[in-house]
């Protein structure tokens, strides 16, 4: 039956098997004499020019984007938008679908598509809402693969659109329904989205601002209370160091200590799951040790980014990993921040070609101002700490939502 398994109450006919192409006109973008050159393109304009990069798998991305002037868009002849079009990309990033509703049309009113798109222009008994859901779900997305061609760059031809079936509901209000729901769950997603990213930038300036520059020895930005220089100091200093063992021989997928390698820490100084364990050891990691990535690919991003261990006998150091196990001249928490915020420092340490490598005199010799109280230590740990906790907790909620989203996604198609 062409029936959802979930519906808005008040609806209960059968969905109807329609080609995408009698309910919309399909559209391509222009490919004439007239189509843009390199030199017609400008950051700012009367009339932005769509590419692949604009349509994500969320919508429009309004960054990045190029123009062109009146006149050549006037000269062009298709792929011009109109209030209400779906923009569908047709090659390369394939099947990347967005709705230019009135939102996205106040903000840049005068937009056309490159030859990599297809406008989808619904007809009066049709939601463009609706539309873009449905070509987003996990259906849609599935017929989109079916009817495309090409290995290296799969396109889509206009034919094939035109000719692409899609089960909609008769009930032109049930369809605003779904296209309205979904594109509310969509902002509400946006909208966590940039609250999460507002926290991270909050973030990254009070790195800056909260650890000494080079050549000075008090931070710009610094908590009531404290008035004191701090004090240079090399991190050998408040440090025991170790290298990690290899354990290639006798690691395996299961086992009872994780081991920790070059694919535990991330960019951000969390701590991931390697997936490599064993089941024998003599030394494991313990409670608020940091732990120092020692090697890197050539960009070297992550070299001498630090982690720290969130409890006792679970972990065991692997071979270009370092142990720095913070003596009690420092605050573990204080020195995991203070170490991530000089990432330039470890960085320039790096020798190497194809894997950059920093040795363990780069790492002991580092050498920063800290601040002498220990008190001022806790109140800058505690302070990222938190920051990092609401960033967590923000990004949860927006898997949960996209989670919702995709779940809904499959449940309200047919």
């Amino acid at each position: 039956m062409n029936k959802p398994e979930i519906r808005f109450e008040g609806f209960n006919d059968e969905w109807e098997k329609q080609k995408l192409g009698e309910i919309a006109e399909v559209i391509d973008g222009d490919r004439g004499v007239n189509y843009p050159s390199s030199d017609d393109f400008n950051e700012y304009g009367h009339t932005l020019f769509l590419s692949a990069t604009n349509i994500t798998k969320n919508g429009f991305l309004l960054d990045s984007c190029q123009y062109i002037n009146e006149e050549k868009s006037l000269s062009m002849g298709n792929g011009k938008l109109q209030l209400n079009d779906v923009v569908l990309t047709s090659r390369g990033s394939l099947g990347h679908v967005a709705w230019y509703h009135n939102e996205i049309h106040e903000k840049v009113p005068n937009s056309r598509i490159n030859s990599g798109m297809l406008l989808l222009r619904a007809n009066n008994n049709t939601s463009p809402g609706f539309i873009e859901q449905y070509l987003k779900s996990f259906i849609g997305q599935k017929q989109i693969t079916t009817i495309s061609f090409g290995s290296a760059q799969p396109q889509l031809t206009k034919k094939d659109v035109y000719n692409y079936f899609i089960v909609i509901p008769k009930d032109l209000k049930e369809q605003c329904i779904i296209g309205n729901f979904f594109h509310s769950l969509d902002d509400t997603i946006s909208f966590k989205k940039q609250q999460c990213e507002q926290t991270a930038n909050i973030k990254k300036a009070m790195l800056e601002k909260m650890f000494t520059k080079k050549g000075e020895n008090v931070p710009e930005i610094r908590f009531d209370g404290f008035n004191d220089e701090w004090g240079k100091r090399k991190l050998k200093d408040m440090i025991e160091y170790k290298n990690g063992k290899g354990h290639e021989d006798k690691q395996s997928e299961y086992g009872k200590y994780e081991l920790i390698n070059l694919n535990s820490i991330s960019i951000d100084g969390g701590l991931k799951d390697s997936g490599k364990f064993i089941d024998e050891t003599n030394e494991t990691l313990l409670l608020n040790d940091l732990v120092m990535i020692l090697s890197d690919v050539a960009h070297g991003d992550l070299l001498g980014r630090v982690a720290i261990i969130p409890e006792n006998n679970k972990y065991v150091l692997n071979q270009r990993v370092a142990l720095l196990r913070p003596n009690e001249t420092v605050i573990p928490l204080y020195l995991f921040f203070h170490i991530n915020a000089h990432q330039e420092y470890f960085k320039s340490q790096g020798a190497g070609m194809a894997q950059l490598n920093i040795s363990r005199g780069s790492v002991e010799n580092f050498e920063s101002y800290v601040p002498t109280e220990k008190e001022e230590q806790i109140a800058i740990g505690n302070f990222f700490h938190s920051l990092d906790t609401l960033i967590e907790a923000q990004q949860q909620e927006i898997d949960k939502l996209q989670n919702i989203k995709k779940a809904l996604l499959n449940k309200m198609f047919v």
